[in-house]
């Protein structure tokens, strides 16, 4: 066989492989998409987080106002601690469906991610024998 076709069907594989591994660069990196599912997911996550910092400030301000009876101030603690209980609840079942949409999207970027390095594989493996052939088998001479 031509040396020269042999080189050029390397370098079909290895420039197949180069290309297929340089275009998952991009998909190490979130989309705009992600990126704005992970914002909503934040913005929840703050929600949830804002009942207990209410409650925690309405705590310590009642220690410093409310120098009243014991059992006043525990009704008072148990009424902040019902509502942002009530308000998480109702947070969680809008936070739910932004992960499991997260998800989704993450799970397909990584099958893009196997799919481009299948084929970056496959490049690698078709460029090997012709690669084996230019080490092992001798230059004829002319």
């Amino acid at each position: 066989m031509n040396r020269s076709r042999v080189k050029i069907l390397l370098w079909l594989g290895v420039g197949g492989a180069v290309i297929f591994l340089a275009a998952m660069i991009p998909d190490f990196y979130p989309t705009e998409q992600e990126k704005n599912v992970r914002k909503q997911l934040n913005e929840c996550a703050s929600r949830i987080a804002e009942p207990n910092r209410i409650m925690t400030n309405a705590l310590a301000e009642s220690d410093h106002y409310l120098q009243i009876h014991d059992d006043a101030k525990a009704a008072y603690y148990t009424g902040v601690a019902i509502d942002a209980s009530t308000n998480v609840t109702e947070i969680y079942f809008e936070f739910k469906p932004i992960k499991e949409k997260q998800e989704a999207l993450k799970n397909a970027r990584h099958a893009e991610l196997i799919f481009k390095l299948f084929l970056a594989g496959g490049c690698a493996v078709f460029a090997f024998p012709w690669l084996l052939y230019l080490f092992l088998v001798p230059e004829k001479k002319p």
